[in-house]
This record gives C-alpha cells, sequence and structure tokens, in this order.
C-alpha cells in the first residue's frame, strides 16, 4: 500500500532484455519505496542493474513485470514514456556528462524546462539567475558550457535539475566525470539540496560519497540489498 509519504514505489519489478541468446533478466523482483526527504545512494558493479533500476524509478523505462506508483497513482506505461507520465510535479535529472546544449549560454541551459511549461521569458531567466546566485555561479549567466570547469558544468546541470522544483532528484553517476575535490564539492551540494526536503536517489561507483547518503542499497545479480 503506497503511503502518502511516499513519492515513488516499486512492488515486485522486474526487468528482462531480449538479445540474440535469448532473454536477459537485469532486475528481479525488486521492491522499494522512496519517501519524501530520502537520500538513497545506489552501488553495484557494472551491468548489475543499476543504470536500469535508475531509470524505472524515473519513469524513463516500463519494467517487463510488477508495478510502479508514483504519488499515489500506479504509472501506466502503455501511455508511452516519461512525458506522457509526467506528473503534477517533474522529476529531476542529473547525469554524468551534463547533457548541456553547447549553444546555448548558461542561463539558456537551465531555463529549458520552463519554456516547455509554457514559462514566460521574463519569469524564466528570473527563476535561473536565482538558482546560479544560490549555487556559486551567477558571473557565469552568459558564458556558453564549453567555457566552464567540470565542477561548474555539474552545478549548471543541478540547476537546471532543480528550475522545475521537482520533490525528486535523479542522479546518475553525477560525479563521475569529476576529480575528487569537485566530486565533494557536488556531494555537499546535493547533500545541502536533499536537507531543504528534496528527495535524491544517485547511482555511483564511489563507495566514500554514497556513504554520505542517509541510506544505501547494493545491487547483486538483479537483486538489492540494504546496507
Amino acid at each position: 500500500m503506497n503511503s502518502p509519504s511516499n513519492l515513488v514505489e516499486l512492488i515486485q519489478v522486474s526487468q528482462t532484455f531480449r538479445c540474440q541468446q535469448g532473454e536477459t533478466a537485469v532486475l528481479s523482483n525488486i521492491s522499494l519505496s522512496i519517501r519524501r526527504g530520502d537520500f538513497l545512494a545506489i552501488t553495484g558493479e557494472s551491468g548489475s542493474g543499476k543504470s536500469t533500476l535508475l531509470n524505472i524509478i524515473g519513469l524513463l523505462m516500463p519494467p517487463s513485470a510488477g508495478t510502479v506508483v508514483y504519488q499515489g497513482k500506479p504509472v501506466d506505461f502503455s501511455l508511452g514514456n516519461y512525458v506522457s507520465n509526467r506528473p503534477a510535479k517533474p522529476i529531476g535529472f542529473i547525469f554524468q556528462q551534463f547533457n548541456l546544449i553547447p549553444s546555448l549560454s548558461v542561463l539558456d541551459n537551465i531555463a529549458l524546462p520552463l519554456l516547455y511549461q509554457g514559462v514566460s521569458p521574463r519569469e524564466r531567466s528570473a527563476q535561473s539567475l536565482r538558482l546560479l546566485e544560490k549555487l556559486g555561479i551567477a558571473a557565469k549567466a552568459h558564458m556558453r558550457p564549453d567555457d566552464l570547469s567540470g565542477g561548474q558544468k555539474q552545478r549548471v546541470a543541478i540547476a537546471r535539475a532543480l528550475v522545475t522544483q521537482p520533490d525528486l532528484m535523479i542522479a546518475d553517476e553525477p560525479t563521475g566525470s569529476l576529480d575528487p575535490q569537485h566530486a565533494s564539492d557536488v556531494m555537499q551540494l546535493l547533500c545541502e539540496l536533499n536537507q531543504e526536503g528534496v528527495a535524491i536517489v544517485m547511482v555511483t561507483h564511489d563507495l566514500a560519497l554514497a556513504a554520505r547518503a542517509k541510506s544505501r542499497l547494493l545491487i547483486q545479480q538483479g537483486r538489492i540489498t540494504h546496507v
């Protein structure tokens, strides 16, 4: 039963992929709840199913079996992808490779999700600039992503994920492209956002960073173990 405090609940979720050799089981009977204010780190060896689990939690991928409940409502994946299943408050996504648009300024990269929501240009700029100030990179607003350091690019990516004020943020190896100092800085920023109430689900290979989350899951052969 989905609790009102649960953002996402996975109920006996499994995932298999077809290949030339037949079907490969990636996840097996996963049951998991993400509550408001959680900070969950997911670890495991390459190929263990971490990113697949993250994609299902983020509504980017339908499971082969089982049920995904988002904010109390079962997700109907027959409608299509995340766009069709868009919740009232969008999910924020942060990726290892930043996925910024090189031809746009920092400010315009952050404002892009608001454009799709029909927010006026003036308000898009105002909201984006407030986030840049909060993250300490307001001076970079009119620069291009290629002129930034890796740590600055990831801050811009985090600002873009935050601009729609999500309750849940999905982070796939958010420090994987950063040096240790910038990785620690980004992790500290994620911890601060979590303290402000944003639930975070993060896949990471760095056990030292994973230990800073509130809870941790280890995936082994498609099954999860609480650590």
